[in-house]
């Protein structure tokens, strides 16, 4: 070796016709930065991040035509959308020496999707006991640029009972599962009601009483009843019953009786209607006027229910039925 020449570290010494050369065989020395994650601004789908990466190698204090080449995945600075993205970067010297380096860049989304069109609430009148919904969907987008995840508890186009109320909430996340930003400010109510039958008064000089859905208020079915000392002008019905149709039903006929609408009134002089002969009379159908008008109505709920609940009618209407109790009857004189 040369006096005053300091031998490279790393280098084998070969003697080549009396010549002494260095063989390089170390790779470039590489800073590779840490993993960076940063958040991106609200409204953004990306980030502009920065970094930097220190590159050295043994031959260049000796070599002056010593060369280190870099290649990589992405240059800084670099605009990485939401997201987890890795960084390759390669530093090469002449003698074909090769260093690697990894990182990771990780993009964050905080902000939740949005939407732009949310359906308003529908209110229906149902033609059937169970009605098919449908409603426009809502439009949602996210910052990230990807379509969002939308769920909801019932779907378009579901079968619905009516009547009846229900809530249709929607749950708008963002594509990337590893950051929870849900959107819940979408949902609108449906709202079914009945058809409602005609509106007819209570019988003159008696009473008409009614099983009302506790939804709505509209009326399931009705019986129609006289004071003591009156009888119906013409024969009623046992019940009349309003279906999903919106027209008055007659149920349990009785002999000589027709249903006829609206109802018969109660007149003292008249009858005897079917009411007061069949089987030695139908008590239900009469009631005391001359007692307290909270006696009055208990007698008649009480009435109106042994009816219902009874041997003329079936049991599919009223006894089977958890709603077909007191505090859904409804009295009117």
């Amino acid at each position: 070796m040369e006096l005053g020449v300091e031998k490279p570290t790393n280098v084998w010494d070969v003697f080549v016709t009396g010549l002494l050369c260095y063989l390089d065989i170390r790779r470039p020395d590489m800073n590779c930065p840490s993993d960076i994650t940063v958040i991106a601004k609200p409204g953004r789908p990306s980030e502009v991040v920065s970094w930097k990466i220190e590159v050295d190698d043994n031959s260049i204090p000796v070599d002056p035509e010593a060369k280190v080449t870099v290649h990589s995945s992405h240059v800084s600075p670099h605009n990485f959308t939401i997201g987890r993205h890795y960084v390759q970067t390669t530093a090469a010297d002449n003698r074909g020496n090769k260093a690697e380096c990894w990182f990771l860049v990780i993009v964050r989304d905080l902000e939740p999707p949005t939407c732009s069109f949310c359906p308003s609430d529908i209110v229906k009148e149902a033609n059937s006991l169970k009605e098919r919904v449908t409603w426009k969907l809502p439009i949602c987008s996210d910052n990230s640029h990807l379509p969002p995840i939308i769920r909801s508890n019932r779907q378009n186009g579901d079968i619905f009972g009516a009547p009846g109320k229900y809530k249709i909430q929607y749950t708008v996340k963002d594509f990337d599962f590893k950051e929870p930003n849900i959107y819940t400010g979408c949902s609108f109510m449906i709202t079914l009601k009945r058809a409602k039958c005609p509106k007819y008064p209570p019988p003159k000089n008696g009473a008409l009483v009614c099983l009302n859905h506790a939804d709505d208020g509209s009326q399931i079915f009705c019986q129609v009843a006289c004071k003591h000392g009156t009888d119906f002008v013409t024969n009623p019905s046992v019940l009349y019953a309003c279906p999903a149709s919106g027209e008055w039903l007659p149920l349990a006929y009785l002999p000589n009786t027709s249903g006829k609408l609206p109802w018969p009134d109660c007149a003292m002089g008249a009858g005897p209607s079917t009411m007061k002969t069949f089987r030695g009379g139908i008590s239900e159908f009469f009631y005391n006027a001359n007692q307290k008008p909270s006696e009055v109505e208990r007698e008649l709920k009480d009435n109106f229910l042994k009816l219902a609940q009874g041997k003329l009618v079936s049991p599919f209407l009223c006894k089977m039925k958890n709603y077909c109790k007191s505090e859904n009857v409804r009295v009117y004189v």
